[in-house]
């Protein structure tokens, strides 16, 4: 009878054992995460009819300032703005010059969007940037510096200089864990 008892206890801890470290074979629709397998260029982030229409506005009142960077692979230009638009002034927004309005386009600016970055998106006549009015996407400005352009970066040692990108790469990734799990956005 003790060997029984013996034999079943093994039998059952291996059965157990095997459930607990089996992988989750359930489908992730069925645990309501499918979003997780969803680009934001897709039709399962781009769900509502509105999203469609996030380049249908004509921009007006904007006015460009500083260029911040060269046309970059993912858009035509970065610019500040000057004066005020939307109540905010110009140094706090950041007008992003999208190259059309493809479903990666609008998905980006509703990601913006659903994060509370986005301040107005559509398209922009100023012959600055082109002779066509051009699809744009104005949202909000983080504060900071790049790490290695900081001075304290530049000062610093190798073994410090790797530390400080390790913390940065630490808090960077918990914020995008934060807003993928919150609202619902990841990307790449």
């Amino acid at each position: 009878m003790r060997s029984l008892r013996y034999i079943v206890f093994i039998l059952t801890s291996s059965l157990l054992l095997i459930a607990h470290a089996a992988p989750l074979v359930v489908p992730r629709g069925l645990l309501g995460t499918t979003w997780i397998e969803a680009s934001i260029s897709s039709d399962v982030f781009l769900n509502d009819p509105k999203d469609k229409e996030l380049f249908s506005t004509t921009l007006t009142g904007v006015k460009l300032g500083q260029r911040l960077t060269p046309r970059g692979k993912y858009n035509a230009g970065l610019y500040l703005l000057s004066g005020t638009y939307k109540g905010h002034p110009g140094s706090s927004l950041v007008l992003k010059i999208m190259k059309s309005t493809d479903n990666a386009a609008l998905g980006e600016a509703k990601a913006l969007r659903e994060v509370g970055d986005l301040v107005a998106s559509g398209m922009l006549s100023d012959k600055l940037v082109s002779r066509q009015p051009v699809p744009v996407i104005i949202m909000l400005r983080k504060p900071g510096d790049v790490l290695s352009t900081t001075k304290a970066y530049k000062e610093a040692n190798v073994a410090i200089k790797e530390e400080m990108r390790t913390q940065t790469n630490k808090l960077k990734c918990e914020k995008v864990a934060s807003l993928a799990v919150t609202k619902h956005i990841l990307h790449l």
